[in-house]
């Protein structure tokens, strides 16, 4: 998975996605610690086998994990990251 996200933002905190690069199709989320850690911790759970977002982890078994890449939609402060990837999910 490639973590797209410029230096000077991967310590912040937000709204992320997960965009499969073979069909488009992407995963929202959130997080209040910073991207950085977000991405790993989704490498680390995949790899182990930690799977409570078997929607994605299914994509990444059938398409493999170089096909995905992370990516920020928002940056925002820790207590309105929830809020905000509402709204992305609604959009």
């Amino acid at each position: 998975m490639k973590f797209n996200v410029d230096k000077e933002n991967r310590y912040k905190t937000g709204v992320y996605k997960i965009t499969n690069t073979v069909n488009n199709k992407f995963y929202i989320g959130s997080t209040s610690n910073n991207f950085y850690n977000r991405y790993h911790q989704h490498i680390s759970d995949y790899k182990v086998g930690k799977r409570e977002i078997k929607v994605l982890y299914r994509a990444i078994d059938k398409y493999g994990i170089d096909n995905f890449e992370f990516s920020i939609i928002e940056i925002c402060d820790k207590d309105k990251v929830i809020e905000r990837e509402q709204y992305y999910l609604d959009l």
